[in-house]
């Protein structure tokens, strides 16, 4: 599966780049002041009488510039990129073993099966030792069954 054409991988990337070309920092001075009534009001523009507002710059002090919150932005889409990349590894690397495996399944199929066809009589033995020799159905169940693995490890 191309994960390039992927709906996931779109969105995922179309997220990444507006959160790049639209920081979430804003530069703006607040002010705040109380009015007549006395409440305590706070906003982003100067008040238009001429109350005693004072501009609060702490809110400010800790966030980040934009041009940090770019590189923050920058290096999580680096991050994110080389996690995709080593989880495709490791799927690959799932998968080849997962081949690997069936290679192994089938061969050993194949072989039970090139053996089965030369015995002339299909048989087990009890847990006392005695010898049981299988009926036809019981054959053709077995049979069926290798042909199913077959099926299923050798594509």
């Amino acid at each position: 599966m191309d994960l390039f054409l992927s709906p996931l991988r779109h969105s995922s990337m179309l997220f990444l780049v507006i959160l790049f070309f639209f920081p979430t920092v804003s530069v703006a001075a607040i002010y705040r002041w109380v009015d007549d009534n006395g409440n305590v009001l706070f906003s982003d523009k100067k008040p238009e009488q001429k109350l005693a507002a004072k501009e609060m710059d702490y809110a400010l002090k800790n966030a980040p510039s934009i041009d940090e919150e770019v590189l923050r932005q920058r290096q999580l889409m680096r991050e994110h990129h080389q996690e995709r990349q080593q989880r495709q590894a490791e799927l690959n690397q799932e998968k080849k073993e997962r081949a690997q495996q069936n290679r192994k399944r089938c061969r050993k199929a194949r072989k039970k099966m090139d053996r089965d066809k030369q015995a002339g009589t299909y048989y087990s033995y009890n847990k006392d030792g005695s010898r049981h020799v299988w009926s036809n159905d019981e054959r053709l169940a077995y049979q069926a069954g290798l042909n199913k693995k077959v099926k299923r490890y050798c594509h």
